[in-house]
């Protein structure tokens, strides 16, 4: 597939067509405008259905998965890979992470032996540079499962199996997550946590004054104020540090 994306050419015949109401492709326009919306109503049942969260993440953006034709085994081989991986790889499949050290090697090893643990699939996410946000259907939650700023893959968990959603549309882009992961007990296992696994670009909190705060913040373009308040010592110091990640 690299070979065919790769090639360029001189050029391209089809740019010397000029098109007319008789083109074909004009003539079918508004029979494919009609089909459009069947197809857009039908792509809620297209979308495939995965019983564990890190099935459908290895599904959906590992591309070795399209050679496979036991999922099951896929899975379990690929998972003991990405574990070895990070011992003979080090540098470009954990450091360049920048992990908090309680979120160690170790501790994503043993979570890649279990199954869906949340361990796994944050790291996951960071290999494949995407962030989740889980809408719980049963308990109509949302949760975003990273600190970073990456591209969003909306997921459904409902009937004990996963899909991707539909991106919201605009009117509901506003949504409240959920402060607290600890509703995701009953999901996957949360074997860590929470989703603070980087290191943080400050000391303790502890160690600053408020007027400390405010001078990195300035010196960074960090916000102080949020709807026209003073930003309390805690919001102000997870800005900054969420800043850096």
């Amino acid at each position: 597939m690299d070979i065919i994306k790769n090639i360029e050419y001189d050029q391209y015949y089809t740019h010397d067509i000029v098109e007319s109401e008789y083109t074909q492709c004009n003539i079918k326009q508004s029979n494919n405008e009609n089909k459009n919306i069947k197809q857009e109503n039908k792509k809620e049942e297209k979308k495939e259905i995965f019983k564990t969260l890190e099935e459908l993440l290895l599904f959906t953006y590992d591309y070795n998965s399209m050679l496979q034709e036991n999922p099951k085994i896929y899975i379990d081989k690929r998972k003991i890979e990405l574990a070895t991986f990070i011992d003979e790889h080090t540098e470009k499949t954990y450091d360049n992470f920048n992990y908090d050290k309680k979120f160690s090697k170790r501790v994503i090893q043993q979570g890649l032996q279990e199954t869906d643990s949340l361990s796994s699939v944050l790291y996951i996410c960071d290999l494949y540079n995407i962030a989740i946000v889980l809408y719980d259907k049963y308990n109509d939650k949302y949760y975003k499962l990273s600190q970073k700023e990456k591209p969003i893959v909306y997921i459904e968990y409902y009937n004990h199996s996963f899909r991707v959603m539909e991106d919201p549309t605009n009117d509901f882009k506003d949504i409240n997550y959920e402060s607290s992961i600890g509703g995701l007990d009953n999901i996957f296992n949360c074997n860590v946590k929470g989703i603070d696994i980087y290191k943080k670009y400050l000391k303790a909190i502890s160690h600053y004054k408020m007027e400390d705060l405010i001078k990195i913040a300035e010196e960074l373009n960090v916000e102080i104020k949020k709807n026209g308040k003073r930003k309390t010592k805690k919001v102000l110091y997870d800005d900054i540090n969420l800043l850096k990640l």
